[in-house]
């Protein structure tokens, strides 16, 4: 499942990695299984942060993934280094913003299962968790969608005006009342 999911991320640009970032090793997905005698885990790719698991265990969910692509660069190039929330608008969901990985292995990082998601500042990508695997990939195309709409918003909308034929008349004589126009 984790290799599944693993080459979905890839195919859908997840796992890119930001230059300004140290994705390092960040970059996966961590799945929680029961075992025998306790609780494991599955990484893709092998190797993976050790605080991904760790984390995902601290929030006691079923996978945890990482996200990194130029929607997720567009964003952190607007979060502050001192902000430890961002508003995603128009959704008006706020989203936590940690320092790194380990700020959330450790008590008080603020960050909940409720939130879904939050962003880490210097790995420069965006941790999305979910209840059960078969869900991951539909909360990161979730996540994905809040981002967007929150790009789409901030950016600047050009109009450009297209011209047809009749607007313009007739090359000869300018005149658009021709039959050829009608």
């Amino acid at each position: 499942m984790a290799q599944f999911l693993y080459r979905r991320f890839g195919e859908q640009g997840w796992l890119q990695q930001d230059q300004a970032g140290d994705t390092a090793g960040t970059l996966g997905i961590a799945i929680r299984i029961e075992e025998a005698n306790g609780w494991g885990y599955i990484e893709e790719p092998y190797g993976i942060n050790d605080n991904l698991k760790v984390i995902c265990e601290k929030l006691k969910v079923a996978a945890i993934a990482t996200m990194s692509s130029d929607i997720t660069s567009h964003l952190f190039s607007k979060i502050g280094s001192t902000d430890s929330e961002f508003a995603l608008s128009p959704n008006h969901i706020t989203v936590p913003v940690i320092n790194d990985l380990y700020d959330l292995t450790r008590e008080g990082s603020g960050v909940t299962r409720r939130d879904f998601c939050c962003f880490i500042r210097y790995e420069k990508t965006v941790l999305v968790w979910s209840n059960a695997v078969d869900e991951l990939i539909l909360n990161c195309a979730e996540v994905e969608s809040k981002l967007m709409s929150c790009v789409k918003r901030r950016t600047p909308i050009y109009y450009v005006q297209i011209l047809t034929l009749a607007d313009m008349g007739c090359p000869g004589c300018g005149n658009s009342t021709h039959p050829i126009f009608s």
